[in-house]
């Protein structure tokens, strides 16, 4: 059972997703709140008890970091452990962690939500006397029936189609600005420690994936809309610290 019922903060803009992670923490005894945006977890933060947050690297209208640095600014709050998640399904996708997690406690990856979200959590509420570094992921084995289930509907969520009230240039934008913020929480040091043209030359590799994930999604139109996504990283990447050279 969860932590005697604590209350878990959850900040994603996707409301399947919302409710996969929701299905996960009640089943442990958790409470669950759920944020869509980051202001409005912002919000719940200044106004409800919350033991823990959960938080996309992006949101509709912050990025995930923007949120932590929020949260570190209330005085009564600031000590609440934070996980950062990441925002785009890569079943193998990366093979490092984060070289910096932005003020957050840990962080975890969309594809380990089934198996890893719920010994993350344990370790925050229950911290050992020294700090320790974030739960490693471990290699892979045996998953619960539970488990495959929750696997299977986490991609079934990333391949849905997108909401049909957006336009397709709304489409495209968001999904930029999701990949950028996956690529500067892996890059971090990099962009700390390079000018800025510098940075970007070194992130090519990661660009390039994310060009290929949009023309997956959107064909010649995300084909096209590689500039898009390149404005997004550049954005991200002055926001973090990159140095003018």
């Amino acid at each position: 059972m969860g932590k005697g019922g604590a209350r878990v903060l959850v900040a994603v803009s996707e409301e399947d997703l919302a409710e996969l992670i929701r299905t996960i923490l009640r089943g442990a005894g958790y409470q669950v709140l759920v944020g869509y945006s980051g202001e409005e977890a912002l919000d719940i933060l200044g106004r409800e008890p919350v033991d823990i947050l959960l938080v996309s690297v992006s949101l509709h209208d912050l990025m995930g970091f923007e949120v932590i640095d929020r949260l570190r600014q209330m005085e009564e709050k600031k000590a609440i452990p934070s996980i950062l998640l990441s925002s785009v399904y890569h079943g193998a996708r990366y093979k490092r962690a984060p070289a910096s997690l932005y003020g957050a406690s840990d962080y975890i990856e969309r594809h380990h939500l089934p198996d890893m979200l719920l010994p993350k959590i344990e370790r925050l509420l229950s911290p050992p006397a020294e700090a320790v570094p974030p739960l490693e992921t471990p290699t892979p084995g045996p998953l619960s029936d539970e488990q495959v289930l929750q696997k299977r509907e986490l991609e079934v969520i990333e391949d849905s189609p997108p909401a049909i009230e957006d336009s397709r240039e709304v489409q495209l934008r968001r999904l930029c600005r999701v990949i950028a913020g996956d690529i500067v929480l892996y890059n971090e040091d990099v962009i700390r420690s390079t000018d800025f043209s510098g940075a970007l030359e070194k992130l090519r590799d990661d660009l390039r994936e994310g060009e290929v994930l949009l023309e997956g999604k959107f064909g010649e139109a995300g084909k096209q809309a590689s500039n898009w996504l390149r404005e997004e990283v550049d954005l991200l990447v002055r926001m973090r610290g990159a140095r003018n050279p």
